[in-house]
């Protein structure tokens, strides 16, 4: 294990992970000895991302202190680093003593798997200075500017590596062709892309007291692209409408001015309402999302354009006022759903919403209720948690804590986390099937839905509930702190024990997490889960 110190939580703690992503507009690092076709350095552009570096050799590491978002302090046995994204899109880094470096280059938008579009041409200006011009289908994407204190050697040789993370997710892709590109032996070195640095502006949030909250915050402010929020890293870069609009309805307490991202969606739902994402699969819960995060005078001032998608929800969705719900339309996209609890109550939620207005859908919102708690007595839907969430008042509290005694027994896990599917039901599975999709709503273990019960558990009842709330906060704050990527929540984990797998920084994750620990009265608390 290593010993990592988040400088912005004043906290040490023994880590079962290495890996250190930094962001600062749209350049981002994933940096570990673990090697991934998904790792290393990465600039978007064009709405894609285009990796330039594979990895660096790092020494074997005996203390990370993370010290922002952008910059990290790194403790080896005989040397120390620091690793800092600067303005202007530069990675610098600085060592105590002279260190024999070693860059290994790609050239590749991320998920092009074909190795002969790539080509690098390495310009010498200098011994210790190199201009690198990447090119992809013989097109020039990305230009560098190497700079060290040393002389530079060049390589230029394609050599083939192995690829631990994706042997570990079962996937086809286990070996890489990479660019065997420098070396130099400097307590110096620095990278620079020869493009203008990103425009947008880091003023999501009104930050709080509580330094764990901050912290969470300040990480999702700085996964920002452009102008929208990202699903996660490393793969999930693209602008999910899901993923955002969820996480803005849980974080809107502390939002300066949801406006800022929700105005894309109003002026554009032509394109959006119901895809996951530009050219996305069809998804029916995105207009219902978006409707949730719209204030009152928001939804009266737009109400004729907002009434005309409803009604074209509706049509599509619906047969006979039951859900009628196309393959893959759903978060759980891996699954068959024609019906959907968190569907069920976002349709009562708008439903309600649209009332207000038009004195007309009393008889509906009757009937979809009827169905909705129907639904939910099945016990056969991990949904639940969006349900308490989106409409509570469907129940009292007391009935409530019946319904989720029961729900527990059939989903929860001792560890601290539910499954995604009954732990009874066949075709369970409680290992992460990685790249390979079998256990994903199946058994695998969602940090933000478990985030979510735990919150939905807090209202209800806290002291009933306080193990299984307890439990489910340590598990997410060893995930957030001591696994995974540094300082970021992860996507899943498997069922059978805790995990941080899938995307290693998920942006609902960390938005459900804030959700969660801003119900109490002093979230840093819980620091001391991590006590070791």
């Amino acid at each position: 294990m290593i010993t990592v110190n988040y400088n912005e939580l004043n906290l040490s703690t023994k880590a079962f992970s290495d890996l250190i992503f930094l962001k600062r507009g749209n350049l981002w690092l994933f940096l570990s000895k673990k090697q991934s076709y998904y790792f290393g350095g990465f600039y978007f552009k064009n709405n894609k991302a285009f990796k330039f570096f594979h990895s660096l050799n790092l020494p074997i590491i005996n203390e990370i202190n993370i010290i922002s978002p952008t910059d990290v302090f790194i403790e080896a046995e005989n040397n120390q680093f620091f690793v800092s994204l600067k303005e202007n899109n530069e990675i610098e880094i600085k060592s105590l003593y002279s260190y024999p470096w070693k860059i290994t280059f790609d050239s590749n938008f991320l998920f092009n798997l074909n190795p002969f579009l790539r080509n690098i041409k390495i310009e010498k200006i200098s011994s210790c200075f190199l201009k690198i011009d990447l090119l992809f289908n013989n097109e020039n994407i990305l230009s560098l500017f190497i700079e060290t204190a040393c002389p530079l050697k060049i390589n230029s040789n394609w050599i083939k590596q192995d690829l631990d993370l994706e042997k570990e997710r079962n996937s086809s892709l286990k070996e890489w062709w990479v660019f065997d590109g420098i070396e130099t032996n400097t307590s110096f070195l620095k990278i620079k892309i020869l493009e203008p640095e990103s425009s947008f502006s880091l003023n999501l949030f009104s930050y709080p007291q509580s330094q764990l909250l901050s912290f969470i915050l300040r990480r999702i402010e700085f996964l920002l692209l452009e102008n929208y929020l990202p699903a996660g890293f490393p793969w999930f870069f693209e602008n999910w409408y899901r993923d955002e609009l969820l996480s803005l309805f849980l974080l809107k307490e502390f939002l300066k001015d949801p406006d800022f991202l929700l105005s894309k969606y109003l002026f554009d739902l032509e394109s959006k309402w119901n895809l996951s994402k530009k050219d996305g699969i069809e998804s029916a819960d995105i207009f219902l999302l978006f409707l949730i995060n719209l204030n009152k005078e928001k939804f009266f001032s737009y109400f004729n354009v907002l009434k005309k998608y409803f009604n074209e929800w509706r049509k599509k969705y619906l047969n006979e006022n039951n859900l009628s719900l196309p393959p893959k339309s759903t978060w759980m996209d891996t699954l068959q759903r024609e019906s959907a609890v968190e569907i069920l109550s976002l349709y009562l939620k708008a439903l309600e919403l649209f009332n207000l207005k038009e004195k007309v859908y009393k008889q509906e919102i009757e009937k979809v209720k009827a169905l909705l708690k129907k639904e939910i007595l099945k016990f056969d839907d991990p949904n639940l948690p969006f349900v308490f969430v989106f409409v509570p008042e469907i129940y009292s509290l007391k009935e409530w804590q019946n319904i989720f005694d029961q729900f527990l027994k059939f989903y929860f896990l001792d560890w601290g986390g539910i499954s995604s599917k009954r732990k009874d039901k066949n075709n369970f599975y409680e290992i992460h099937s990685g790249e390979n999709s079998l256990s994903y709503h199946s058994g695998d273990s969602w940090y933000f839905l478990n985030n979510l019960l735990a919150f939905c558990l807090r209202k209800i009842n806290p002291e009933k509930y306080e193990r299984e709330i307890n439990l489910i906060i340590k598990s997410s704050l060893i995930d957030l702190l001591k696994d995974g990527a540094l300082g970021y929540s992860s996507e899943i984990s498997s069922a059978k024990n805790r995990k941080s797998e899938g995307s290693l920084v998920q942006i609902w994750s960390m938005a459900s997490l804030v959700k969660l620990l801003s119900s109490f009265q002093d979230p840093d608390i819980f620091l001391e889960f991590l006590s070791d």
